[in-house]
């Protein structure tokens, strides 16, 4: 989380490797680096459109996020993508 915080654009720390922010981001990605990724960079886009300057756990609260695997029923159901 901490080499995450490293690259973002923001002016304010957002200590995205304290435990409880940590927690809510694995919560969010299920633990998956690419999700982790799209978490970190769907709370910065919020964080830049709402002029705050750090991401936190309200923060976290407010992004619009679903994981990979919510979307799991709509490829069941579709009949795509099982081989």
């Amino acid at each position: 989380m901490a080499g995450f915080e490293q690259l973002l654009p923001l002016r304010q720390p957002s200590a995205l490797a304290e435990p409880e922010s940590a927690k809510n981001i694995y919560t969010l990605s299920e633990g998956t680096i690419g999700e982790i990724s799209a978490v970190i960079t769907a709370a910065v886009v919020e964080v830049i459109r709402s002029s705050e300057e750090r991401i936190d756990r309200q923060m976290l609260d407010r992004i619009d996020y679903a994981p990979t695997s919510a979307w799991q029923w709509v490829h069941e159901l579709l009949g795509c993508c099982n081989r």
